[in-house]
């Protein structure tokens, strides 16, 4: 039997639905979680699932690919990541909330890191400072580690819910760009734990970006205001759990400038909203770009620029979102 064969019989339907955030309960006769509607014409059975509006209908894999609009290679590592090879918890039906991995999970001890590590993991990044790194490391987001023969450096929170390793030069971690460890919760919004004294959150797409936009905080002033977020990959959804802890925030999401980036932003906002302050997009104005790649391009290589950003990555906590385009924060939640 594969992983995915195992996930599948082992994972219902309700398990799944909870974990892409889908409201309620799944039952025989509902109204439909895609959409705004007065009848109920959505139905759930035996593991499977018909839109009698639209007659589309399909089993948790194609719940998948329809929740979050993408195909099902891409469902399918969607399932392996958040439920693959764990034994799970029965689902809490009275809190709604979603099923995890039982146990703690398999994080190994991190080191501060040298001070080697930290310009490693700078030039790697293409950063032209180090200070993002150095706090993030003292707010201990970041440690480093010997991971299978090769320095790493991971991005974890207080609550050691997951953690994602890197290898600090960006060679692949045994065939992969990124290990999140067996038993990690990778729904888990990495650093929100950390976020309760913080009037601000920033949420990237992946712990690269959060050096950058911890970066791009200390330059502007502001990283005694701000907690950055990881999601680890843009496929996932947001653990029903940690939203509270969102709320009251001004949150700024930076998405990947791509398809499956502004669908992750997307259905980010949408999980976030109800809970937070505000909350904003920002979005480079280059196709295909993410945050440190556009940082990185309009910052250079100078590491004491005269006018380092020409923008306010960190959002006002005084005013409402900015509606701009354009390298700049987008208030697109609207469209949600």
């Amino acid at each position: 039997m594969s992983p995915l064969e195992e996930t599948l019989g082992r994972v219902g339907i309700e398990d799944v639905w909870q974990a892409l955030g889908l409201p309620g309960l799944p039952k025989k006769s509902m109204k439909s979680p895609f959409r705004d509607e007065a009848e109920a014409s959505f139905s759930v059975w035996n593991d499977r699932w018909k839109d009698h509006a639209t007659n589309e209908q399909g089993d948790k894999l194609d719940l998948v690919c329809k929740a979050l609009n993408i195909d099902l290679p891409a469902a399918s590592r969607w399932l392996l990541e958040r439920f693959g090879g764990q034994p799970m918890q029965p689902l809490d039906r009275k809190n709604k909330d979603v099923s995890r991995p039982i146990g703690k999970p398999a994080i190994p001890p991190l080191q501060f890191g040298s001070y080697s590590d930290v310009e490693a993991l700078q030039r790697a990044r293409k950063l032209p400072m180090n200070v993002g790194i150095i706090t993030l490391r003292k707010r201990g987001l970041l440690g480093f580690v010997t991971y299978e023969g090769q320095r790493c450096w991971a991005w974890t929170d207080s609550s050691k819910r997951s953690c994602q390793l890197r290898t600090i030069d960006g060679t692949p971690l045994s065939g992969a760009k990124a290990r999140t460890l067996a038993g990690n919760d990778a729904s888990w919004p990495v650093g929100i734990s950390n976020a309760e004294a913080r009037p601000i959150v920033l949420v990237c797409e992946g712990p690269a970006d959060g050096l950058a936009v911890s970066l791009a905080a200390w330059v502007q002033g502001r990283w005694d205001e701000v907690a950055p977020v990881a999601m680890l990959g843009a496929s996932q959804s947001i653990v029903n759990d940690a939203l509270p802890l969102f709320k009251g925030k001004t949150v700024r999401i930076f998405q990947d400038n791509d398809p499956p980036g502004r669908e992750a932003a997307r259905r980010w906002a949408k999980q976030i909203r109800p809970y937070a302050r505000s909350i904003d997009v920002w979005t480079s104005d280059k196709e295909g770009e993410d945050f440190t790649n556009w940082l990185v391009r309009v910052w250079g290589q100078d590491d004491d620029p005269e006018n380092p950003l020409p923008e306010q990555i960190v959002p006002s906590i005084n005013s409402e979102p900015r509606n701009e385009t354009s390298g700049a924060a987008t208030d697109t939640t609207s469209n949600f």
